[in-house]
């Protein structure tokens, strides 16, 4: 039994992440619906830190936005992982 749990993990856990991860950054960070240093936060990530005039995928050392909401959606995820096992 615990080998279909490691195959569900491996298959259906990057698709969960990615949804979760995307709905979180769209209604959290942009949004608001984290409060206004939330927003503030991911907007000088967007267009100080990573401007799209002037991005730089090869650039070697990354910018953190200082958000702590990645925290709190991580949190959520494992909570409800253990929950549900």
């Amino acid at each position: 039994m615990w080998v279909l749990y490691v195959i569900l993990a491996i298959f259906t856990g990057p698709i969960v992440i990615e949804f979760c991860g995307y709905w979180w950054h769209r209604l959290g960070e942009h949004g608001g619906m984290l409060g206004k240093s939330v927003v503030a936060k991911h907007y000088r990530h967007h267009e100080k830190d990573y401007p799209a005039h002037s991005f730089n995928p090869g650039e070697k050392k990354y910018r953190k936005a200082g958000s702590w909401s990645w925290y709190v959606l991580g949190a959520l995820i494992i909570a409800f992982l253990l929950f549900v096992i």
